[in-house]
């Protein structure tokens, strides 16, 4: 299930960087529009499209348009990895911060830089913290000399949002993005506008 969701999250990751930096904020989708399973791809396309005309016509996402690439996997197995690498083909600078008290974040790290590894990514700083820190400018400090296109906080909400907040008053612009421990009360209360714009993941909810 992590592989998963850092899947879905890392081919997010080219909508954050267009958020930086273009008036259109691209994201790609991948179905089975030919093929044995084409009526669930082609259904899939029509909500994807139908929710992307509700959203541009209400003002975007940040004042932004989304752009939307399709891509049909044919219904044939293994053309869905070429997809996927495809659409995350753009090479990006990756820091980590990983909060080594929770085995949670230690586990979720390993995933993400294996992941990263193997399908083009750099890393270019690896920073450690533990939970119930309050102060990140000497881990920030190392991360901003690196310029990193993205920073991945692997650990939970109360600390996310400090790290958060500590980095856009270090100047930090890279992309803020964590797994699915991001959900909890706090994270938007005392993140404030430092999240507006980060990604997580997150389970469907019914």
């Amino acid at each position: 299930m992590k592989r998963l969701l850092f899947l879905l999250f890392w081919v997010s990751l080219g909508a954050g960087s267009a958020v930086l930096a273009q008036d259109t904020i691209k994201i790609g989708e991948f179905g089975s529009l030919t093929g044995g399973n084409a009526s669930f791809g082609i259904s899939q396309n029509n909500g994807v499209q139908m929710a992307l005309e509700e959203v541009n016509s209400s003002g975007g996402v940040l004042g932004k348009k989304i752009g939307l690439t399709v891509e049909d996997n044919q219904t044939k197995q293994g053309q869905t990895t070429t997809i996927v690498k495809k659409l995350i083909s753009e090479k990006k600078k990756v820091a980590f911060m990983t909060d080594v008290k929770q085995d949670y974040s230690v586990g979720l790290t390993k995933i993400a830089k294996e992941y990263l590894e193997k399908n083009g990514g750099e890393i270019v700083k690896e920073q450690s913290y533990s939970s119930d820190d309050k102060d990140f400018r000497a881990q920030l400090t190392g991360i901003k000399a690196a310029n990193p296109d993205v920073i991945i906080i692997t650990g939970y909400y109360p600390e996310a949002a400090l790290i958060a907040k500590q980095a856009r008053q270090f100047g930090i612009k890279a992309v803020l993005a964590g797994g699915d421990g991001w959900d909890g009360s706090s994270l938007i209360p005392v993140g404030g506008s430092a999240v507006e714009g980060a990604y997580f993941s997150e389970h469907l909810r019914h």
